[in-house]
């Protein structure tokens, strides 16, 4: 891999397939269960929430290597298409339209619905254009990752502080405001 760091590579492309696990969780789990679980019905199978752990060595393992695929795309299209969204966009449309062939002959077989099958590709998008943020290429995130500390600080507190919702959202709103006065990492 002479120009990749493939080292980079590795360790961005594990983290990508972890947190497209967590989207895939969230997407498939909760928002479409119900619709994945009739599609494993009309399969004879269980509902995927109910697999072993086989299935999930097998779901994660397969997540961590689209990752690593996707870091790698980002990586080989970067020097041409520069750093950034756009890129990432192309690496993850890349990595969809590789797997639309497979998902599409499991729909023309009746085996999955194609609603499904689209959705279940938007991690990919979504973890590569994440994974893409340059410093300097969009002013509003620059903004958001340089109050990620004081965002932190605002989220956090024990089980017995109270917290008035007023005085939250107007802290909060101290922290989202572009002239907010920060001093010490806490808004004023």
């Amino acid at each position: 891999m002479a120009g990749i760091n493939g080292k980079r590579v590795l360790i961005g492309g594990v983290a990508a397939g972890i947190v497209m696990v967590a989207l895939d969780m969230l997407i498939t789990g909760t928002l479409l269960a119900d619709r994945w679980n009739a599609a494993m019905d009309r399969l004879g199978l269980p509902p995927f929430t109910e697999g072993g752990m086989g299935g999930l060595a097998v779901f994660v393992g397969s997540y961590v290597l689209m990752g690593i695929a996707l870091a790698f795309a980002y990586a080989a299209m970067r020097p041409r298409f520069g750093a950034g969204m756009r890129t990432a966009l192309f690496a993850g449309a890349l990595l969809w339209v590789a797997g639309v062939p497979i998902m599409a002959g499991m729909a023309s077989m009746g085996v999955f619905e194609w609603s499904l099958i689209g959705v279940s590709m938007v991690p990919s998008v979504i973890v590569t254009l994440v994974g893409a943020y340059v410093a300097g290429s969009n002013p509003l995130v620059d903004r958001a990752v340089q109050r990620k500390d004081i965002m932190d600080a605002f989220l956090q507190q024990s089980m017995e502080e109270r917290a008035d919702p007023g005085a939250s959202w107007h802290a909060l709103g101290q922290i989202a405001t572009p002239a907010a006065d920060v001093v010490g990492g806490a808004p004023r």
